[in-house]
């Protein structure tokens, strides 16, 4: 997990302030997203799009924002 944290900061994120968003689910609907890949992405994908228009709602203005998504999901046995 170092590893690549070390990477995004040295190789992928620019050299600008970056804000981290957490996005909190209950514990049934992480089970479930941690076991179907297409419900991950959809939720994610939504948490995205709804923290967007918030932020340029509250900006006033069109923005450039970018998303990177690190989704922890156990691996089958």
């Amino acid at each position: 997990m170092s590893d690549c944290a070390a990477h995004l900061v040295d190789e992928v994120l620019p050299r600008v302030p970056v804000r981290q968003w957490v996005c909190s689910l209950p514990w049934q609907l992480r089970y479930a997203m941690g076991h179907d890949a297409k419900l991950c992405s959809a939720v994610l994908a939504e948490f995205v799009r709804a923290l967007r228009r918030s932020l340029r709602h509250r900006a006033k203005l069109a923005l450039g924002l970018g998303s990177l998504v690190r989704a922890r999901r156990p691996t089958p046995p």
